[in-house]
Order: structure tokens, then sequence, then C-alpha cells
């Protein structure tokens, strides 16, 4: 159904029962005209048909309008609908930017760190400073290089004690 409003519903019914009365006044022309009588034809024409005319357009006139006014409503629940997606979309591409940002951040951390340890002992080890620990954490290629620094470290140690033992 095209119209299913109460109000629409209603209107149709009025229309219906204004189109009855015109097309039995206008039937009622044409059969004067057939029958020869023009005058009486033209007074019913004017006196009855007319005004029925009139009477029908004015809730097809109405029917107009509120169609119009149930299209102009879905039009602007569309609209607030299409908004809201819109917005839900930028919000989420807001969070999925931050979320990006907070993960680069914490993988870039996650290098940078380790490699500023090794940075950190190897400046100390050339400095002649062999006490630097380094605390190593995880199993990968970071930790262990970490690692491989802090046995360098040790080993350097050995060989130092070893070396002055051995001189003395």
């Amino acid at each position: 159904q095209l119209v299913y409003l109460p109000e629409g519903k209603a209107l149709l019914a009025t229309i219906k029962e204004k189109r009855g009365r015109y097309v039995q006044s206008f039937t009622q022309v044409r059969r004067l005209v057939e029958a020869g009588q023009r005058d009486e034809a033209i007074r019913h024409m004017t006196a009855d048909t007319l005004p029925a005319l009139d009477a029908l357009q004015e809730p097809i006139l109405a029917l107009g309008a509120l169609q119009k006014q149930v299209v102009q409503s879905s039009g602007a629940e569309a609209k607030s609908r299409i908004d809201l997606a819109t917005r839900i979309m930028l919000v989420s591409a807001a969070l999925a930017l931050l979320a990006g940002v907070g993960s680069a951040r914490a993988i870039t951390r996650s290098i940078t760190q380790p490699i500023k340890q090794a940075l950190h002992l190897a400046q100390r080890v050339a400095q002649g400073d062999l006490t630097a620990r380094v605390s190593t954490r995880g199993r990968d290629d970071l930790a262990r290089l970490l690692g491989a620094l802090q046995t360098m470290n040790g080993n350097l140690v050995q060989i130092i004690d070893g070396v002055r033992s051995g001189s003395e």
C-alpha cells in the first residue's frame, strides 16, 4: 500500500466518495447532451458538476500535501541517519588513528630502549668502565644483542683479571 497513514486513508476515502458524486453528475450532463438538452446540461454542469469537481480537488490537493510532508519527513530522517553514520565513521577513524599512533609508539620504544641500553653499555666499556650491567628481557634479537654485550663485558672483566693476576 502506498498510503499507510490514517490521515492518508481518510483522504482516499473522501476522494473516493467525492469522485463518485462527480462521476454521477458528469454522467448526468453527458446524458443530457446526448438527449439534446444542451441548456439543461449547461445548468446542471454549472450548478452541480463543477462544484463537485472543485470538492474533489480539495482532498486530492490535501493528499498531495500529505505525501509531500511524508517525503520531507522521510528525507529528514534519512539525512539524520546519514549524519549519524558519518559521525560514527569519523569517531571510528579517529580511534583507529589513535590506536595506530599508540601502537607505533609502543613498537618504536620496544626497539629504541634496548638499542639505547646497548649503546650506553658500549660507551661505558669504551671508557674503561667494565662494571656496567644491563637487564635483558625477552627473546627477540635486541634482547639477545644485549645479552651478548653483557657476556662480552663479563669476558673482558675475566681477561683483564687474568692479565692482572699474570702480571703480579
